[in-house]
């Protein structure tokens, strides 16, 4: 059960005049948990709006940022020099939005820093947390509005797929009553087909978007339209398509092989880095592992992380992590979105060891369709450690296969050796890759070819030389002769 240490009345407004001067950047803004308004649990994002109400005081509104994410039951704004101002309580008034207001008794800062934003919805015994915002006092979402003239859309572009939302740009014009141009950043989008409806985006100062919250593998047909800071939305629109993309086989989080990701060491883990292999012989022969740890009196959350995945739910049912550990207390946990739920545990039956490496299988079907796998929280051991422990991880990846792997499997077959990606004269043959996506780099790093693999076999003719090629991840070395 959560509980709350400050209370504030300010769920209503206060009712007096209105003297802002400026249009606030928060008026029903899309963001969410980590200030990602993307973030991979749908709950975990709001429309926040934060707006002067009088000579003293603003008022910090979230909403949730779709039909499909739960009511709100808890508000708490932490502003620099002030006591938090919390609203609601846990398991109370679960509400369509929930309304803060921040009084200065004293001082009225030209600047507002707020440290914190933290909310949460029912039955989720955590927060969520917004950090470090800045806003003038003297901005409000109730200005009065000198447009009641409509943008107009004058181009909509398709960018680039990725599996579960695409880029676009889009652009508009705009003046107000006295025929000046404003600028248009948000926009609507339709697609009834898809069971999309009236899907606000917002671009940035280059017109570009992210349509988030698709399905893998779909054909979009979107209707857009403009809406500008008055809300006045345009008569015309622009249609396009778009399609995401489909997920392969075997999804490659990490291998530690060339480029890794960035994981980082939470919670009192040892530092992380990309070491050589300490133990090549047995099942796994790779180069390179991520290592990590922790002592034995950190406390058993210690780990390390990986953010910002945006991996679709509902395709992959199982998770496999190569594991070496020198010291034992109980069995490592994953987690790797708050809407599975909490920590996912091994697939029961498997035998902890120590001193060699065994491949760890997670069953993460909780995460289903329409969920997201945001990140990668793995903790190394939930248990009390008779001493420091010293822990490596290698060939993270995501399948559909229950069992345990007996070797390192790079995509279950040795890329090198001919059998799945091979050389031909004047040729780079791919076997086994569909729906894959190729880039093929010269070796000072210049992007040669970039596309998805639309067969099981596939021959791209290149020129004699030392290639990078990276399938989905998976990178390596070939020589075209």
């Amino acid at each position: 059960m959560k509980t709350l240490t400050t209370t504030f009345f300010g769920l209503l407004l206060m009712s007096t005049p209105m003297f802002s001067t400026q249009l606030s950047e928060y008026c029903d803004k899309p963001t969410g948990h980590l200030n990602d308004p993307e973030f991979g649990d749908v709950n975990g994002r709001i429309l926040l709006s934060i707006s002067k109400i009088n000579d003293n005081s603003i008022a910090v509104t979230v909403k949730p940022l779709s039909e499909e994410a739960k009511k709100i039951d808890f508000l708490q704004v932490n502003v620099k020099g002030l006591l938090p101002v919390i609203i609601g309580e846990d398991e109370g008034d679960v509400l369509d939005e929930y309304k803060a207001v921040v009084t200065f008794e004293n001082d009225v800062p030209e600047i507002v820093e707020i440290s914190e934003i933290l909310w949460s919805n029912p039955d989720w015994i955590g927060r969520w947390e917004i950090k470090g915002l800045t806003v003038p006092f003297d901005a409000s979402c109730d200005v009065e509005s000198n447009d009641d003239v409509a943008p107009i859309m004058t181009d909509a572009k398709f960018i680039e797929s990725f599996y579960n939302s695409v880029k676009l740009e889009l652009k508009a014009t705009d003046k107000d009553n006295d025929n000046q141009s404003l600028n248009v950043n948000t926009y609507i989008i339709n697609d009834e087909g898809n069971n999309i409806i009236n899907k606000v985006v917002k671009t940035d100062d280059a017109n570009i978007c992210i349509v988030p919250d698709l399905k893998v593998n779909t054909n979009y047909n979107f209707t857009i339209t403009a809406k500008d800071n008055s809300n006045n939305i345009s008569t015309n629109n622009i249609k396009i398509t778009a399609s995401t993309l489909s997920m392969p086989e075997v999804y490659i989080i990490d291998n530690f092989e060339g480029e890794t990701n960035p994981w980082e060491a939470v919670e009192g883990g040892h530092g992380v880095s990309v070491v050589s292999n300490p133990l090549t012989g047995g099942i796994n022969s790779s180069s390179y592992v991520l290592k990590g740890g922790r002592d034995a009196v950190a406390n058993n959350w210690a780990a390390t992380m990986l953010r910002n995945l945006s991996i679709p739910g509902g395709v992959y049912q199982y998770l496999h992590i190569m594991m070496l550990r020198d010291v034992i207390g109980t069995v490592p946990n994953v987690k790797l979105s708050d809407a599975a739920g909490g920590d996912i545990s091994p697939l029961d039956g498997q035998i902890m060891k120590t001193g060699e490496w065994q491949d760890i299988v997670y069953d993460i079907s909780a995460i289903g369709e329409g969920r997201t796998i945001d990140f990668v929280y793995y903790m190394y051991d939930r248990g009390e450690l008779p001493s420091n422990q010293t822990a490596y991880l290698d060939d993270i990846v995501l399948n559909n296969i229950a069992d345990a792997r007996s070797t390192t499997t790079l995509l279950l077959k040795d890329l090198n050796n001919g059998q799945n990606v091979y050389a031909t004269k004047g040729n780079l043959n791919i076997k086994g890759f569909m729906n894959a996506s190729l880039k093929v780099y010269s070796i000072a790093g210049r992007l040669e070819i970039q596309k998805i693999i639309d067969s099981d076999e596939v021959s791209v003719k290149l020129n004699k030389g030392l290639y990078i090629v990276d399938i989905d991840g998976l990178k390596f070395k070939m020589i075209i002769e």
